[in-house]
């Protein structure tokens, strides 16, 4: 079935070094124009540990278990290997969220690429760096 252009693929654009748009792209998991509505309609049955609402009914039952386990964020390696994201920093938000931070924090963040993992992920990959399990030539 495909609506709307390709219908697996989501681009949104987001915000990175200085500001600038960028097209970043996901696995579709929720319904088209699902990401037009707020997730705090949907936060009534708690949110988990990434602030999504449970059971938010705006996930296509048939896809949960690629957003469960973060297989939605695939096509982002197309992002990495352009140029757009670096292995691991702060994750890119939407263009249209960066309004409610304080213009002194959006600066300080736009300064910097984004990464493909978020910070959390920092502990994993300098383990992996220490064992020699994959040399790392990008900029983390």
């Amino acid at each position: 079935m495909i609506r709307h252009g390709f219908y697996w693929l989501y681009v949104s654009e987001r915000l990175w070094k200085n500001g600038e748009p960028f097209k970043i792209y996901k696995l579709r998991t929720m319904e088209h124009g699902a990401d037009k509505v707020s997730k705090d309609k949907y936060s009534d049955n708690g949110v988990d540990q990434y602030e999504r609402p449970n059971g938010d009914p705006r996930v296509i039952n048939s896809r949960r278990f690629c957003r469960k386990f973060h297989l939605d964020e695939l096509p982002q390696i197309i992002n990495f290997l352009k140029g757009d994201l670096k292995l691991v920093g702060l994750r890119p938000k939407p263009s249209n969220l960066w309004e409610n931070y304080p213009k002194d924090h959006g600066d300080r963040v736009l300064k910097q690429k984004p990464g493909l993992w978020g910070v959390l992920f920092m502990p994993l990959m300098i383990l992996v760096q220490e064992k020699g399990l994959f040399e790392l030539k990008h900029n983390i």
